[in-house]
């Protein structure tokens, strides 16, 4: 587990105290500086050996722990294609991501029906904006969004930061392909209440983050990484494909389409 000696993790940490107020966030920054070793909001609750594993490979394959507390400022252009079940699109986004890891602030903005959305946050606070205008009952969705976009963005960290339970189940093959790989079982129980189960997928061979599925409270999904690029030392994002799964992870049809670019 890494300090929150670094302001790296003082960065994740705020996103999460932005769901209390910025006393909580002082007094959890000041209490976890002290202590030597510990993960975001107390680490996770549980994870087996096996699991313990299986993350500390992925994260030496994705570029280890050094490169990744060492990421500072960051940009992305992050495109979102959406598909219904004939496969027809449905829609088709850009955003925008900038952060920066050590003084913990950043923002995402993008444009649909000529509606111009902008998420920004510092160590104070966080503002929800559309055209311009500021709309303060839009706070909690800013935070879900922003913590739902680093979570996605920085697997296999998140597994480390994150207050979960984590148990290895065994290995299988990806749906539709020869790629063999092991499966941990995620569990968010005090963040999840609508009890949503993650499984995620690391090659058995080289340790690479291939994908997940995610059960949702009214269907399954199946995320697949395609490609990665180098940032910094760190891998991140390229190319990922959503499908629309049964429960045995069998593929229905095509839902998503993400491509991230630009990075600097």
């Amino acid at each position: 587990m890494s300090s929150f000696g670094n302001l790296r993790n003082i960065h994740f940490l705020y996103l999460y105290a932005m769901n209390f107020n910025i006393k909580s966030l002082i007094f959890l920054t000041l209490l976890c500086a002290s202590i030597s070793s510990c993960a975001i909001l107390g680490g996770n609750r549980n994870m087996d050996k096996q699991s313990k594993v299986i993350v500390q490979k992925a994260i030496a394959y994705a570029g280890g722990q050094a490169s990744f507390d060492s990421l500072g400022k960051m940009h992305y252009l992050k495109e979102i294609v959406f598909y219904d079940e004939n496969q027809k699109q449905e829609s088709k986004n850009f955003e925008l991501h900038s952060y920066d890891m050590k003084e913990a602030s950043g923002k995402i903005e993008w444009i649909k029906n000529s509606v111009r959305t902008k998420i920004s946050y510092t160590k104070d606070q966080l503002k929800y904006a559309k055209n311009g205008m500021y709309d303060p009952t839009k706070k909690q969705d800013g935070i879900n969004k922003l913590k739902a976009s680093h979570y996605v963005l920085f697997m296999p960290w998140k597994l480390i930061d994150g207050n979960a339970d984590i148990r290895y189940i065994g290995e299988k093959s990806l749906p539709n392909e020869e790629v063999m790989v092991d499966v941990l079982e995620v569990n968010y129980e005090m963040e999840n209440p609508d009890g949503d189960i993650w499984w995620y997928y690391f090659n058995k061979k080289t340790g690479a983050w291939e994908g997940n599925m995610v059960k949702h409270k009214d269907h399954y999904s199946y995320v697949r990484n395609l490609s990665m690029t180098d940032f910094k030392g760190v891998k991140l994002h390229n190319k990922r494909k959503s499908y629309r799964v049964d429960s045995q992870g069998n593929i229905l049809y095509l839902r998503a389409d993400y491509n991230y670019q630009n990075y600097r």
